[in-house]
């Protein structure tokens, strides 16, 4: 597990911008305190090194109420320092995870004025008896980010659908419901389909006393400004370096408000508010030679009693789940083609000379295919039970001929999809107006509940082990999420019952027992929007929540799937290499190499020739990846489609693939 390390430490005076440069780093959380000559007053330690280890600790965020520091961890609550020392202010909602009954959920943003606080899918407001949940016209498909709240407005940003406000009277909020609209005109987002946007994330909300606001975005975001009185947000000029991507985390005023601050991954900003379109960069003299393990997190907070600045720096530190894979060479650069278990045993010959192929490195095969059924021999009692095992594949048998020629191998696993163990009393989600189990828009939409524990102890976690002693490299969980397509509304989650627990953290739990009592390489297929932007919603496939537990995630990055309109900006002949160039970018900045990202590519044609198909549009996938990192592939398709791939990959350079060969528009 890693060790967080936060400085602490007063970086101007409002007086004369003079940077100071006290710092200090260690395996704790400090806070520091300055007199007028700049002279250590006192200092905190706020969270040491064994409380950190043991509590799986880290800061998401902070604030500076004008009486205390405020602090949220991870997923302990909120923690208020005082001259007095450091207390729990407030343990917020509980995080209901089978491996940790101590757990919080975490605060994803804190109102600078102190009056809200959001989770993830929830939004606080604060009561005499601490942060309460209050009832909004936004479901579990929004996932907050940022909050700001005047006297009777409150702003809220999202992961992917822009900012929003709506009316609050404190004296009425917890007995009513807060109807939000949408005002993210200008934010920066790509259409979906010519109706629906898709946004950066908001990160930081920032108001002026005229009604003027500063917003901060992630990924490929920046700063934008909407004057008072006005819809629009404008981006603020951007001096810095350029980074294909970058953070905007925080944004503060000084007491006049003629300076804003904004910390960035990369750096602070300083911005003058006389002309908020020209900026400055200020660079922290020794920002590079502290960022020593991964990124540095930097957050502030000003201090309008004696006009100062105060802000912490922290190691953007992840825990991760200690038997995750600590070496991944063997893992990065895979080339692989697909099979299903049927065609393997029907074509076996020909399947194992694609396999000893040089322009493939591996191949991934269902092991527990769409319909539920097992394609192995196995000693599973609840398969025995259920007959749900028809054997097309000898895994020792095709474990050894890959070995033989250093083939990697990959066992797909349909998960929550199965009509098989639908069948099965007590696995399946029922629909709450029948109050039998719910039946999709097909024969094949069959899902049972992951909130059944047993589904991991009694099926997943046997699965697994046998496929592990059978030889197979890696797993690859597809259809880890819940239904989306019919009428979901109707659904009813009898495992969940009538707890309060996120459809993320239903899946979580599954992944944990997972991850604990199996050793394979555990890799999952993703929706290819759910890594671009972070997202969870109905389907509950939030990449922060698996990015603990996997090594691998595969988004399936099917060109033929994205919207119309998605990145259609440039010409159409390099659309499938700005695609995936996009999604390359964006899957790594938000991987922060929790995981390795190998992309699901496609091997099939289209319905329409907007995408083409061949040997162009083969390798435009792989070159989009290449360029932004992403050196694996899996190609999805028949098994005709992929001997098609393999031809057009024959003698193709990989090493030519990191330089640009396509303009980037």
């Amino acid at each position: 597990m890693l060790v967080m390390a936060v400085v602490i430490t007063q970086l101007f005076s409002s007086e004369n911008s003079r940077k100071i440069e006290a710092y200090g780093i260690s395996n704790s959380m400090q806070l520091r305190f300055f007199d007028d000559s700049w002279s250590e007053k006192s200092q905190y330690q706020v969270f040491g090194k064994n409380w950190i280890e043991q509590n799986a600790q880290l800061i998401t965020r902070a604030n500076y109420s004008g009486e205390a520091y405020t602090f949220a961890s991870k997923h302990r609550g909120l923690f208020k320092l005082t001259e007095s020392g450091l207390v729990q202010d407030d343990q917020l909602e509980k995080r209901p995870m089978i491996f940790d009954e101590s757990s919080r959920r975490s605060a994803t943003g804190i109102d600078p004025n102190g009056r809200f606080i959001t989770h993830k899918h929830s939004i606080l407001f604060k009561t005499t008896a601490g942060f309460k949940k209050i009832k909004t016209d936004h479901g579990i498909s929004q996932y907050f980010t940022a909050v700001f709240s005047t006297q009777n407005r409150v702003y809220v940003g999202t992961t992917l659908n822009g900012l929003y406000v709506a009316r609050y009277n404190a004296n009425t909020v917890m007995f009513s419901k807060l109807r939000f609209r949408n005002v993210s005109s200008g934010l920066p987002g790509i259409s979906h389909d010519g109706k629906y946007n898709f946004y950066d994330q908001v990160l930081s909300i920032q108001m002026l006393k005229n009604g003027a606001m500063l917003v901060g975005m992630g990924i490929q975001g920046g700063i934008y400004y909407r004057p008072p009185k006005k819809r629009h947000f404008k981006k603020i000029s951007w001096r810095y370096p350029s980074k294909k991507t970058i953070d905007v985390y925080c944004i503060t005023l000084n007491q006049h408000e003629t300076i804003a601050w904004a910390s960035t991954s990369e750096g602070l900003i300083e911005i003058n508010s006389s002309d908020f379109f020209k900026t400055r960069s200020l660079t922290y003299k020794n920002y590079n030679q502290i960022a020593s393990i991964d990124e540095l997190q930097f957050m502030m907070f000003y201090d309008k009693s004696d006009k100062r600045l105060y802000g912490y720096r922290a190691f953007k530190h992840f825990v991760l789940h200690p038997k995750k894979v600590k070496n991944r060479v063997p893992l990065k650069g895979q080339r692989i083609f697909y099979s299903s278990a049927l065609n393997y045993s029907r074509r076996k010959k020909s399947v194992l000379r694609l396999l000893k192929s040089d322009e493939f490195t591996g191949m991934v095969i269902d092991l527990k295919d769409d319909h539920g059924r097992i394609r192995f021999k196995n000693n599973i009692q609840l398969a025995k039970k259920m007959r749900s095992t028809i054997a097309r594949v000898n895994l020792k048998e095709l474990s050894t001929y890959a070995k033989k020629y250093n083939k990697h191998l990959v066992a797909r696993i349909v998960s929550m999809k199965d009509r098989v163990l639908w069948r099965n009393r007590g696995y399946a989600v029922y629909n709450r107006r029948t109050g039998q189990p719910w039946t999709g828009n097909n024969e094949e939409e069959r899902w049972v509940d992951p909130f059944n524990s047993n589904l991991a102890t009694k099926y997943f976690i046997p699965l697994i082990k046998e496929i592990e002693n059978g030889g197979i490299d890696e797993i690859q969980l597809d259809y880890i999420r819940f239904p989306t397509d019919g009428s979901v509304g109707q659904i009813q989650l009898k495992h969940k019952g009538k707890q309060d627990i996120y459809r993320s953290e239903g899946l979580e739990n599954f992944l944990y027992q997972l991850r604990e009592n199996t050793d394979i390489v555990i890799g999952a297929d993703l929706f290819g929007y759910n890594g671009i932007y972070v997202a969870a919603g109905l389907m509950g496939q939030d990449i922060e929540v698996f990015a603990p537990y996997v090594d691998v995630i595969s988004p399936m990055l099917y060109p033929s799937l994205f919207g119309n309109k998605y990145l259609t900006s440039g010409p159409v002949k390099e659309r499938t290499y700005r695609l995936l160039y996009h999604c390359a970018l964006r899957y790594n900045h938000i991987a922060q190499g929790r995981y390795l990202v190998r992309p699901f590519l496609q091997g099939y044609p289209s319905k329409t020739s907007i995408w083409g198909y061949g040997k162009k549009f083969f390798i435009e996938q792989i070159q989009g990846g290449y360029e932004n990192g992403v050196k694996g592939f899996l190609f999805w398709g028949s098994f005709k489609h992929m001997r098609h791939i393999q031809r057009s990959l024959k003698n193709l350079d990989y090493t030519t693939l990191s330089k640009k060969l396509l303009k980037k528009s």
